[in-house]
């Protein structure tokens, strides 16, 4: 898994005619559908890492109803490429495909697949070259889900599968939304549990697991016909096998506990005729990684047909408890001077587990054709620096990361 992907997950865009500035007080389910995923930066520090609630994962979610929501067909393209210094390390191809369908009028079922072409180098320890190796690896994932509908309450269970060479990834999720008779109002809640199983190109001989359970509650207010306020918060707890088989010397403890808070807000700025969206998130574990994110999102309405956003995030991490800086004296393996007389309980020099900043700009624009089709395109640059961080230096000897998203969706609505 790529290390800028996987610290900044490729965002999806909200496709929707409505705005809060048009509507009546009341209307909730137009307020949930501009509030997007936010995205966040997120150093989750073990490979592979994958959410199947996490809020701030993936496409946002809407309340409404599956009575309410058309068949589609969808078509993405995520074209993902990141590098160091003198060094183009990843390049990521994701196709994707996506259906949904209604039946019986209150119930929708949805299915999606994607591919992961990853090729490239491994990331370098810090600032040495001799830390680097050429690798390759697919990934195929295939998500199905169910929706029932009833009267002011939805209920989903959706059950998600990821495989590469050394990975295999199992997933159960089961959602429900209640929504107030006004509609002013939305409380959703999730369980899921994963199991993974974890091997090695290099060490054909490992085989490990890994089991979490996660819970995740968001509150949706429509607070005046111009805002909308969205609080979630996010708790998964993990034991298993969570060190860098490719990391060597990576010893991680054998269990982990996350935890995020996430607040959004959308305010219609009626002198200027546009939506502005603000959304933050801080985020903690066990292996003392802390982070907050801030990401402003105005809207510029060319048209009913036409919607273009630019993004800005800034993003900050405190360094895992048991994060060590590799000092380069010799080739090799940048050891701790102690390693041999004083082996350490867990150590790890991941740059993703570092003291570090990062800010990404970018840009997103949704079209509406005819004939019900959507088209959207999303272009964004991350950079990630160690002096980024906003309160220290950050940790010393990390090259630079950036890293490009280019994401292309096409959807047809029936």
């Amino acid at each position: 898994m790529p290390l800028g992907r996987q610290t900044q997950e490729a965002e999806a865009v909200a496709a929707t005619n409505d705005y809060p500035g048009k509507w009546p007080l009341g209307s909730i389910v137009a307020a949930t559908m501009v509030i997007p995923s936010i995205a966040a930066a997120q150093a989750l520090g073990t490979p592979h890492q994958y959410s199947p609630i996490q809020p701030d994962l993936g496409p946002g979610t809407s309340i409404a109803s599956p009575r309410n929501m058309p068949a589609f067909v969808s078509f993405g393209w995520l074209d993902y490429k990141d590098k160091q210094p003198d060094l183009d390390r990843i390049r990521v191809l994701t196709p994707s495909v996506a259906i949904g369908l209604p039946v019986e009028d209150r119930w929708y079922l949805r299915a999606s697949a994607l591919v992961d072409t990853v090729t490239g180098s491994t990331p370098r320890y810090h600032s040495a070259v001799s830390g680097a190796s050429m690798m390759a690896d697919k990934r195929r994932a295939v998500e199905l889900r169910v929706d029932r509908s009833f009267d002011g309450f939805t209920v989903g269970v959706s059950a998600n599968r990821s495989i590469e060479n050394d990975f295999k990834s199992s997933s159960i999720a089961l959602r429900s939304t209640w929504t107030s008779e006004d509609r002013n109002q939305s409380l959703s809640l999730s369980l899921a549990s994963r199991q993974d199983r974890i091997g090695s190109v290099n060490d054909p001989s490992l085989a490990e697991s890994r089991a979490s359970n996660e819970f995740a509650i968001s509150l949706t207010q429509l607070t005046s016909p111009r805002d909308a306020v969205q609080i979630s918060l996010w708790h998964s707890e993990g034991q298993g096998f969570f060190s860098d088989p490719y990391k060597l010397p990576d010893i991680r403890p054998r269990s982990r506990y996350q935890s995020a808070f996430i607040a959004r807000w959308n305010h219609y700025f009626l002198p200027l005729d546009m939506p502005l969206r603000f959304s933050g998130r801080y985020y903690k574990d066990s292996f003392g990684v802390k982070s907050v994110t801030l990401q402003f999102e105005p809207v510029f309405l060319q048209s009913s047909d036409l919607e273009i956003a630019p993004i800005f995030r800034l993003y900050h991490q405190d360094a895992a408890w048991f994060y060590y800086n590799p000092l380069f004296k010799y080739s090799g393996v940048p050891l701790p001077s102690d390693f041999f007389s004083n082996p350490p309980l867990a150590l790890s020099a991941d740059q993703r587990l570092s003291s570090f900043g990062a800010a990404t700009v970018g840009a997103r624009a949704t079209v509406r054709l005819r004939a019900n089709y959507t088209f959207n395109v999303s272009l964004q640059h991350y950079e990630q620096r160690a002096g980024w961080h906003w309160f220290s230096k950050g940790s010393r000897g990390l090259e630079p990361l950036q890293a490009r998203f280019l994401q292309i969706g096409l959807t047809k609505s029936f």
